[in-house]
């Protein structure tokens, strides 16, 4: 994901697929974007939904996902 890339973007582009619960960029000590994050959903079926943006181009980089547990 882009360095550039907003936690209300992300939650705008997966609001789409469902119902979001909650959106954490993972930043460095100087608060600079690790260029990854996590987007929590309600249900597995918008997890499921969600996982067809797989390759997108978000701010001129494709978003990488990944299901996490």
């Amino acid at each position: 994901m882009s360095w550039n890339t907003t936690e209300e973007t992300l939650k705008s582009l997966f609001a789409s697929s469902g119902n979001v619960k909650s959106v954490r960029i993972i930043r460095n000590y100087n608060g600079n974007s690790k260029g990854f994050g996590y987007v929590e959903f309600d249900s597995t079926a918008n997890v499921t939904a969600a996982l067809k943006l797989n390759g997108k181009d978000v701010d001129g980089r494709e978003l990488k996902l990944d299901v996490s547990t």
